[in-house]
């Protein structure tokens, strides 16, 4: 249902950065106001990994991608999922949406209050749950990204 859901969207026209320029999406990512890595399992070669995490009203994750998919459950508030060539996803507390791999994509939490979801990851023991695609990515020393980085030694950069 959730995958249904993301493949019948209709596209959204543009790319994301085009998105942030208009001023559609907050201008800077910020990392989520906590983060509690709850379990984090390695069995045959790939890591199960899942996170708790809070976020502000108007922010938003930096440009990402996932090279294996994952699962964004809202237990507080609400969040929207903006993926390039698809329609923004949103959905409130009680809600999940899907992420695809290879895809793109900005999380917002869209609502008044601060949001509280999990994040469920299932990857390569020698990947990671996601890869910054905006600016240097994690490459920047001392940008606004650094400390979305440091949520995960592991993570990859391009």
């Amino acid at each position: 249902m959730l995958l249904a859901s993301v493949l019948s969207s209709p596209a959204v026209a543009g790319t994301l950065e085009d998105l942030i320029k208009s001023g559609a999406l907050p201008p800077f990512p910020k990392k989520p106001s906590s983060v509690l890595k709850i379990d984090h399992v390695k069995q045959n070669g790939r890591v199960t990994t899942v996170f708790l995490a809070t976020r502000e009203p108007g922010t938003r994750t930096a440009i990402h991608s996932h090279d294996d998919a994952g699962v964004t459950c809202i237990v507080q508030g609400e969040m929207t999922l903006y993926m390039e060539g698809v329609s923004p996803i949103r959905k409130q507390a009680g809600d999940c949406y899907y992420m695809p791999s290879g895809v793109r994509m900005i999380g917002v939490n869209s609502g008044k209050f601060v949001a509280k979801f999990y994040d469920f990851f299932n990857y390569k023991d020698t990947g990671s749950p996601f890869t910054i695609r905006e600016g240097n990515g994690c490459d920047s020393k001392g940008g606004v990204l650094d400390e979305f980085c440091a949520l995960n030694p592991y993570l990859q950069h391009h």
